[in-house]
């Protein structure tokens, strides 16, 4: 099992998917816009990636952080159901709330956190959001 965001996409990694039983592989952000705002770069070398898994019948865990703000309007949430929703090898589609567990190691290490004062999302938001994405994929988990 390997967790990725699908940032690196190359010969190599073809090789590593080959010893690789299962990918917990994170959408940062559909739309490439708002992934490059988000993370510093866009999301096009990921969709690659993802593709390739497709291609290869590849079992996913397709996962998406739901951050207040940022990765959680309905309209995007909608739009990853609608670009992966017939992807068949997506075995599970596991939306993780963002919590502020990390935002200490930043301070430990005398850096500024860039999603300070980003706090946790609703119930009523996380519920929202899955029914959405039931529309889309058959088994969705609220981790």
């Amino acid at each position: 099992c390997i967790d990725t965001s699908g940032a690196v996409f190359n010969s190599d990694v073809r090789e590593l998917m080959s010893h690789v039983d299962l990918v917990l592989f994170v959408v940062k952000h559909v739309d490439n816009y708002e992934c490059s705002k988000l993370t510093g770069h866009g999301n096009g070398v990921s969709f690659e990636f993802f593709s390739y898994l497709k291609e290869i019948n590849k079992p996913v865990w397709m996962r998406h952080v739901v951050m207040p703000g940022y990765t959680d309007d309905i309209d995007s949430i909608s739009a990853i159901g609608g670009r992966f929703g017939d992807y068949t090898n997506i075995e599970s589609f596991d939306i993780l709330p963002f919590h502020t567990v990390g935002e200490e190691k930043y301070v430990s290490l005398g850096l500024e956190c860039p999603f300070s004062g980003v706090k946790s999302p609703s119930k009523d938001s996380i519920n929202n959001i899955k029914k959405v994405l039931n529309n889309h994929f058959s088994k969705v988990v609220v981790r």
